[in-house]
């Protein structure tokens, strides 16, 4: 890299508060005891967004045009305690979604949205903790609460525990370039 380039990366950087570090975070759940959520949190996958398109045929070509939109499922995996309350809490909240889940006999029931979807705000932040993007996922859910693997060859490894959580729609709630 010849020094000019490296002298307008530099600047640029500089001019734009840093770079921004993957290990600043904070997700904040709204729900109950959500403090200790929030504070188990392990890492979170923040949104992605992708534009649908179809092939429209124009003058003998296939042109692509857009239709709709698909947001991508949130993973957020948690520290599990030996309490194993991070696991608890989300499998609470799966249930509260279809009553009587564990029900061997079956009678299931999917609950209205409005009894297990809630918002979830991840928020990044800069090296002095201050918000650089909000990003709130309105009407979230776990809908997979991932399995946890045990095993004699795991003596000193930490469980974790991962759910994905699906949503109605995401979108940037405050930003610094706001």
């Amino acid at each position: 890299m010849s020094l000019p380039y490296i002298s307008k990366l530099l600047s640029q950087i500089s001019g734009s508060k840093g770079v921004a570090r993957a290990n600043r975070y904070k997700v904040l759940f709204r729900s109950g005891d959500a403090e200790k959520l929030n504070i188990l949190c392990d890492s979170v996958i923040l949104p992605g967004r992708q534009i649908l398109t179809a092939d429209v045929m124009t003058d003998m070509k296939a042109v692509k045009r857009p239709y709709a939109f698909a947001n991508e499922d949130v993973v957020i995996s948690f520290t599990l305690t030996n309490d194993w309350y991070t696991w608890n809490h989300l499998k609470t909240w799966q249930n509260s979604t279809i009553s009587f889940i564990d029900s061997v006999q079956g009678n299931y029931t999917v609950n209205l949205k409005n009894v297990y979807a809630r918002d979830i705000e991840i928020q990044h932040l800069d090296t002095n903790d201050v918000i650089m993007k909000r990003i709130t996922l309105y009407n979230a859910y776990p809908a997979t609460l991932n399995s946890i693997e045990l095993g004699d060859a795991n003596e000193n490894a930490i469980l974790k525990c991962n759910a994905t959580f699906v949503y109605d729609n995401w979108a940037v709630t405050e930003s610094v370039n706001s």
